[in-house]
């Protein structure tokens, strides 16, 4: 299977979505968009030459009693949640956060209450799901068994009884989420996953293209050749067309997809006429002659995430992404995205209507940034200043600790120095006398010999040596001071 790569796994695909690599080796869901009566479980097989030896992989797929098994529609919402989570960047936190706004539109569907209705579907259908992989999951250089749900938790954002349709404010202000399984979570964290074209995916307009694209375009990361030697197998575990058909229908239901990616300038079209080999087997190519059409108009990064944004792809106006990109400084392009990132982060009223058509107007028309704004640099430039400041501060309070540590060293020496020169000269009892004559050390002191606690009392003696010759000394230097003074 082979390294796991989130780069894309050819050289002319874009990396604007992601996939995972164990996830499109046998299909998730039924190709239509009905389940058969009574069917709640899916299982395809295959068998591998491993090292010489044959493996014997399955995928068993069970759904819940009361919501069954998924659609090719329900797979439509899956790989969207996948793009979304990729997106966001944070492989730690299973959570995606999302409003139902957000979600239709990455799916590609309308926002009303049909879709809805769907999207509410498919994630209780897909969280009822169990998936066993039965020496079919590549992890850490071999396949293993494994059984998993691809979601663990979610919630969707309803609307409140009698208020009609919830605002997109709304919801940004208490979104939905999805929390994905812990399997499919640590394959996009050990980067087991690869670039997806998801704009070209959305394009193909046939469930059977879809899965033949996502299938393909991790084996052509390989190779530009795939070859399979049986068509029925792959035509039945690998894709997921029925079994109930001959072969004769099987391949003219395969066509359909591999005529669609040969259209969109994903295959090769030369190679469509020996597409089966004359043993029983399929032969497809990568079209590496050009690129496809609109992979070259998103190679700017700026246009990309224009199109994050909900900005239309394209040139066909001035208001599409390419258009802005090819008449606008990228400079402002950039600082423009700032803001707009920085409004929906605030849920400003000013852009919840239209955030897209915000963005576009403010780089058209140069738009000075709101009250309160502040771009990357600047606040990168005040938290450098202040972690400056915050240096000047803590060396000037380990400067000053220093001083009184070295302070208080010198001072411990003088005063050893001071009752040295005490006992030397049979002093010492006078001055501890004279240090005793009132105060709390006096009571100390007599208590502890009262009580026969010579070494207490010797211990109060000193300590009422030392704040006597404290205090003389600290005059003696504020008089020292005095004098340099005059």
């Amino acid at each position: 299977m082979g390294q796991a790569k989130r780069k894309s796994d050819s050289g002319k695909t874009t990396s604007r979505g992601v996939d995972g690599l164990n996830l499109v080796e046998f299909p998730l869901s039924v190709l239509s968009t009905t389940v058969p009566k009574n069917i709640k479980t899916l299982e395809f097989n295959e068998t591998k030459l491993i090292d010489g030896k044959p493996l014997h992989q399955k995928l068993t797929i069970t759904g819940s009693d009361k919501y069954g098994l998924p659609t090719i529609t329900h797979h439509k919402l899956l790989v969207a949640l996948l793009q979304v989570f990729n997106e966001r960047g944070d492989y730690n936190n299973p959570r995606i956060e999302f409003t139902r706004y957000e979600l239709l539109k990455k799916v590609g569907w309308p926002d009303d209450a049909h879709y809805y209705r769907v999207t509410r579907e498919a994630l209780k259908i897909w969280k009822g799901v169990t998936l066993y992989y039965e020496n079919a999951w590549w992890v850490d250089g071999k396949f293993k068994t494994k059984g998993f749900s691809l979601i663990d938790d979610f919630e969707l954002f309803e609307k409140k009884r009698g208020t009609g349709r919830r605002t997109k404010g709304e919801q940004i202000q208490d979104p939905s989420y999805v929390v994905l399984g812990s399997v499919v979570v640590e394959e996009f964290r050990k980067e087991r996953t690869k670039g997806l074209d998801y704009e070209f995916y959305q394009r193909l307009k046939y469930p059977v293209s879809k899965q033949l694209y996502r299938y393909l375009d991790k084996w052509f990361w390989y190779s530009p050749v795939f070859r399979h030697p049986d068509v029925l197998v792959f035509a039945q575990e690998k894709i997921g067309l029925s079994r109930n058909y001959d072969t004769a229908n099987l391949k003219r239901l395969l066509d359909k997809g591999i005529k669609e990616l040969t259209t969109m300038g994903y295959l090769r079209k030369d190679a469509f006429p020996n597409r089966y080999t004359k043993t029983g087997g399929l032969e497809l190519r990568r079209n590496l002659a050009k690129e496809l059409p609109e992979q070259v108009k998103c190679e700017n990064k700026l246009e990309l995430e224009l199109q994050k944004r909900g900005v239309s792809q394209g040139r066909r106006k001035p208001t599409c992404a390419g258009s802005l990109i090819d008449t606008c400084p990228e400079s402002l392009i950039a600082e423009k995205i700032a803001v707009h990132d920085w409004l929906v982060e605030k849920s400003d009223p000013g852009i919840q209507k239209n955030p897209a058509g915000y963005l576009v107007d403010s780089i058209r028309h140069d738009w000075p940034n709101p009250s309160g704004y502040k771009s990357k640099e600047l606040l990168q430039a005040e938290a450098e200043s202040k972690q400056a400041a915050e240096r000047r501060v803590a060396k000037r309070q380990q400067k000053q600790q220093a001083a009184e540590k070295q302070q208080q060293t010198a001072e411990e020496a003088q005063f050893q120095e001071f009752v040295t020169q005490l006992q030397v000269d049979g002093s010492f009892d006078d001055y501890a006398e004279q240090s005793l004559r009132y105060g709390l050390f006096k009571r100390y002191f007599d208590q502890s010999h009262e009580a026969g606690d010579i070494e207490a009392a010797q211990d109060w003696q000193l300590r009422a040596v030392r704040a006597h010759w404290n205090k003389t000394h600290r005059n003696s230097q504020k008089g020292k001071k005095g004098l340099a003074g005059v």
